[in-house]
């Protein structure tokens, strides 16, 4: 398919999201439960904010996971009631505050008995619009909409986002050769190399789709087995029912794949000068798991309005809506670390 030239986030508003919360505040209880809406803001900044309003620790303020700074977005926000600190000095709901170069407002307020902990939601609603495409290309953007709706899911690769830092690989094969981690910045380090060999070894098997020995699967209660255990034919008719997903390698101490699985890792990891490493030299700190291979695309849609096409989908939690926007305008899975 040919390239699609829109463009998206020409400007902030042109993005949005809003949290999925895993659960409704109760009403009660020791932590107070903002709903906030920002724009220009990272969520740390927000927490940092806030907690400096209320002469709390940062630490003290919960989130169920990190919003996009360029861009319109909601989450809930939890503050203690019982450590300290005056939570009476929030601004009102609905007052706009200024914040370097963006803004965050209460939207609505609850209590709750537990603080917010990372990972408590559902997933994201994503709003995007897509800008400088004329009515030919608008029209084949919303024909790739819907095919996509159609197949229903969404190639659970590692976008843009996750490889901000252009040293990063760098670093974690120094890691490998020191052998020793010093801290987070360190962890997080290993954690890009394991992203970047996991994109590789999935857009592999994009190519190939067929079963590997030494793969695992995820069944739809969060369980997981060896492919071992069923013969390719049926695991294939599993995967075509929906009833299981394929997994792929995120590399680590628990996590040293087998057979034809192995073989391709290795390859990966070369092409990306992590050949011969030891995943498990670093014990519990960097122990891997199975990740999807693709994960649910819930209510894909594109509406043609004022020259642009706005998008409207629903992920769940670490999911990237580059990745969908890069199969929209490329025509095709494209993501970081594929080739």
């Amino acid at each position: 398919m040919k390239p699609l030239p829109g463009r998206i986030k020409s400007q902030p508003e042109d993005f949005g999201v809003t949290e999925l919360p895993a659960f409704s505040p109760e009403g009660s209880g020791d932590h107070l439960y903002l709903w906030v809406e920002k724009l220009g803001v990272s969520t740390p900044h927000l927490i940092a904010q806030l907690a400096r309003r209320c002469q709390l620790a940062s630490g003290a303020v919960g989130v169920a996971g990190r919003k996009d700074k360029q861009a319109i977005t909601r989450q809930w926000v939890s503050l203690p009631t019982t450590t300290g600190g005056d939570l009476s000095l929030l601004p009102d709901d609905g007052e706009r505050c200024a914040l370097n170069d963006g803004w965050y407002r209460i939207l609505n307020r609850a209590y709750h008995r537990r603080r917010l902990k990372v990972g408590a939601l559902r997933g994201n609603a994503f709003r995007l619009i897509v800008r400088e495409l004329d009515a030919e290309q608008r029209t084949e953007l919303l024909r790739r909409c819907a095919e996509v709706s159609a197949a229903g899911y969404l190639v659970n690769a590692y976008g843009e986002q996750r490889f901000v830092d252009p040293e990063a690989l760098d670093q974690a094969r120094a890691l490998f050769e020191r052998k020793r981690l010093r801290g987070r910045k360190d962890s997080f380090v290993l954690s890009v190399a394991q992203a970047a060999i996991f994109n590789r070894y999935l857009a592999r098997r994009l190519e190939h789709p067929e079963p590997l020995s030494g793969e695992w699967y995820g069944t739809a209660r969060g369980g997981r087995f060896d492919g071992a255990r069923d013969e390719p034919s049926r695991l294939i008719e599993r995967i075509e029912a929906g009833e299981i997903v394929p997994l792929a390698p995120m590399l680590g101490r628990d996590v040293q794949p087998t057979g034809a699985c192995s073989e391709l890792v290795a390859s990966c990891c070369a092409e990306l000068g992590f050949e011969g490493v030891d995943w498990a030299a670093f014990g519990k700190r960097l122990r891997g798991t199975w990740r999807p291979t693709r994960v649910a695309l819930d209510g894909l849609e594109g509406l043609e309005e004022d020259h642009a096409v706005t998008l409207r989908f629903d992920l769940p939690p670490g999911a990237y809506a580059t990745v969908l926007t890069a199969r929209l305008l490329e025509g095709r899975w494209t993501f970081p670390y594929s080739s």
